[in-house]
């Protein structure tokens, strides 16, 4: 993440906390299409369990059938208070990058907030 992203995501965060909503922590999705990455001896599962233990999250991996081909899929997982999100978050996908970078890898990269909106004003 540059500043430019982290300023995005410590503004949406702010809003989301003032809006009321439950902050409760973050997922990070890779889908990687290279066909070298799928065997569990590849060195990518040792980066991201060591990725998500530096950083206390969860693992989990899956390798999926699409269309005539097999994609392989890591989440990782935080939870914890909205004033460490940011911190984690960037600390997990400047590593990510790293990681991908060194093994030359190119994955579809993708970040969700997990929570619950803050009840409507209909509902209270």
């Amino acid at each position: 993440m540059d500043e430019a992203d982290l300023t995005q995501l410590r503004d949406l965060v702010d809003s989301l906390v003032d809006r009321g909503d439950s902050l409760e922590g973050f997922a990070m999705r890779g889908t990687y299409f290279e066909a070298e990455t799928h065997p569990e001896s590849h060195p990518l599962l040792k980066q991201m369990e060591m990725l998500a233990f530096a950083n206390e999250m969860q693992l989990e991996r899956r390798v999926l059938a699409y269309q005539d081909k097999n994609l392989l899929q890591y989440d990782i997982t935080w939870k914890g208070s909205p004033k460490g999100l940011i911190e984690v978050a960037s600390s997990a996908s400047e590593a990510w990058t790293v990681i991908n970078s060194s093994l030359k890898l190119a994955p579809q990269l993708d970040f969700t907030f997990i929570g619950s909106p803050a009840p409507s004003s209909e509902e209270e």
